[in-house]
């Protein structure tokens, strides 16, 4: 699964009209789960704002925290009710029998089954008249079988594709301790806030996205996200320049990348469906995205089905005139 999510977050950057679309797709996907606006509304506030390429005071000031005493409870809860709760979204569900029926939706399966539905018709007329052949039956019983095989091996692996956000989900920390007011608390991961001071120690998993303010020897192993089979060394001193890859942020612990040595503390800048991990779960709810592969297979389907339709059409023409 680490490899699978890896190599998602390492995709190349769509065309900005190929990104735009597939952004539209994943709103249509989650808008009516009713948390999603206040994902929206963190998206919207931190909008051109990069927290690795902003130092610790900078971060601090932008989100409205003083990393020595953290957030109040006030405060905590007002950035939860407004941002919405620290976890991944997802649309609706689908069902087997969706997955499965929705497989038979391609022009090309949909011309098969009418060649078969043709095969039928005329082995029932042979059949009548006297003139069964084997071979009539034995033609339709191939193509439904392909037809048939290739919807089940479809849904088998959209079925695979939808337990990979339930795999993300098990990933992150049930629990985790900020500084709220002054003092450290231990609370659930998906009560952490926008701004929250989060303590990281060895063991444990970061349960958002955090910018760093103290670190003493602190690794992380971010193999989900990067593939990296190292721990990656983090520092507080680092400032990014705008442009750079997921990997080189060191001043960054991911959410659900577990603490593999040292110890450290920072503000949590993203939280839930704006967190690395939640725009791969972004990506995994995407609905109705098709591959390069798959539109131009579903163009070349219909202009088959044209194309057939014609012939039939002209056939039929030939065989009214010549009669």
């Amino acid at each position: 699964m680490a490899e699978r999510i890896c190599g998602m977050s390492q995709q190349s950057s769509p065309a900005p009209e190929e990104k735009k679309k597939n952004s539209s797709g994943r709103e249509k996907a989650l808008q009516k789960n009713p948390e999603y606006q206040k994902v929206l509304a963190e998206k919207e506030y931190l909008k051109g704002f990069d927290a690795a390429c902003e130092t610790p005071e900078a971060v601090a000031q932008k989100i409205g925290v003083n990393p020595e005493s953290g957030l109040t409870e006030n405060q905590a809860k007002e950035n939860v009710e407004k941002f919405g709760a620290n976890k991944l979204l997802e649309g609706k569900k689908e069902t087997v029998l969706h997955m499965f029926l929705s497989e038979f939706k391609d022009p090309l399966v949909l011309i098969l089954l009418v060649a078969a539905l043709i095969d039928a018709v005329f082995a029932i007329i042979n059949t009548v008249g006297g003139k069964a052949d084997a071979e009539d039956w034995a033609e339709m019983a191939v193509i439904l079988a392909i037809v048939f095989l290739d919807a089940i091996i479809g849904t088998i692996q959209e079925a695979k594709a939808s337990k990979a956000l339930d795999a993300l989900k098990k990933m992150s920390s049930p629990n985790c301790t900020v500084r709220r007011e002054g003092k450290l608390r231990t609370i659930k991961a998906e009560e952490v806030a926008l701004g929250d001071i989060v303590i990281l120690e060895e063991g444990t998993i970061a349960p958002a996205d955090i910018r760093l303010t103290r670190s003493f020897n602190l690794k992380s192993d971010e193999a989900s996200l990067t593939g990296e089979s190292v721990p990656a060394e983090k520092s507080v001193e680092a400032v990014l320049k705008p442009g750079h890859a997921l990997g080189d942020e060191v001043n960054i612990v991911h959410s659900s990348c577990p603490i593999s040595y040292g110890r450290g503390e920072g503000i949590v800048i993203g939280t839930g469906m704006n967190t690395q991990i939640g725009k791969i779960a972004g990506m995994l709810s995407e609905e109705d995205e098709q591959t390069p592969l798959q539109k131009k297979l579903a163009s070349l389907g219909k202009i088959l089905g044209i194309i057939c339709c014609a012939i039939v059409a002209a056939m039929f023409v030939v065989g009214i005139l010549w009669l």
